[in-house]
């Protein structure tokens, strides 16, 4: 009974997952077509994808918090923190550019907060 249950835990983590990661997709391009036909200035576009990063991260908090229902703060850092990672690999792959410092920014430290709060906001939804 309880492998089922795990089991069930465990897909429907990884749709949030990837949902997070479509959320991250779509915010980008929206940040890309208002560069493009607004004047938002280009200089900006690391802050840009940090916001739609902790977003990302925030909405992927409140969905591992309400699917584990504890330990919020735990399941959101680390659940962020592989997000996080997947970005950046993903980021390096695309433009070809691997940095040993990619991953250790402090910059990230905001998006592992904001995955911290969805996920303490995640296990008190009811």
């Amino acid at each position: 009974m309880k492998a089922s249950s795990s089991k069930g835990k465990g897909i429907r983590l990884l749709k949030s997952f990837v949902y997070s990661i479509v959320i991250f997709a779509i915010l980008i391009i929206v940040c890309g077509l208002l560069i493009r036909f607004t004047p938002l200035p280009e200089r900006w576009t690391a802050y840009y994808v940090l916001i739609a990063l902790c977003i990302s991260c925030f909405l992927l908090g409140i969905f591992v918090g309400n699917i584990m229902e504890r330990k919020g703060i735990l399941y959101g850092a680390l659940f962020s923190i592989l997000l996080i990672i997947v970005v950046v690999v993903i980021g390096g792959l695309i433009s070809g550019i691997f940095s040993s410092h990619g991953l250790f920014q402090i910059r990230f430290l905001s998006s592992i907060v904001c995955g911290i709060i969805g996920g303490m906001i995640g296990v008190n939804i009811r």
